[in-house]
């Protein structure tokens, strides 16, 4: 029995891109262009398509910092549950000093801290809006 092949859904037509615009660049330029899309892990033709457009291509993350992001995200998953595990300890009325409680708070959000910055931003938004890490 043959199966429907299945495919993409077709974008909206505002969506579509139809034009293709053939550009000739020396191969400095075209070395730096696939570099820098490289870098920010984009293709070639999205990198130029938003750099054209105006828009901030993607923060460029090296491999080390990455690396380095992903270790971080275990203990602070860890150090997250063990957080709420106290928490829980309290509103059950077992002892756990505050100052305890306060000293993991700052040190989660140290961390956090430190996991944003190995990926080039900053920990809040311009509103001031603080982002939520991977728990």
């Amino acid at each position: 029995m043959l199966r429907p092949k299945k495919s993409r859904p077709k974008k909206p037509p505002d969506q579509k891109q139809n034009h293709i615009v053939k550009l000739s660049l020396n191969l400095h330029l075209y070395e730096v262009l696939s570099s820098r899309s490289r870098a920010s892990r984009t293709p070639l033709a999205s990198f130029c398509r938003t750099v054209l457009a105006g828009s901030q291509p993607p923060k460029v993350v090296p491999e080390i910092n990455y690396e380095a992001y992903q270790e971080l995200g275990k203990p602070l998953g860890n150090l997250h549950q063990i957080l709420r595990l106290l928490y829980a300890a309290r509103d059950q009325k077992i002892g756990i000093p505050s100052h305890t409680l306060e000293l993991l708070e700052s040190e989660l959000s140290a961390l956090k801290q430190v996991r944003f910055e190995l990926l080039g931003i900053s920990s809040t938004h311009p509103s001031g809006d603080e982002l939520e890490g991977d728990e």
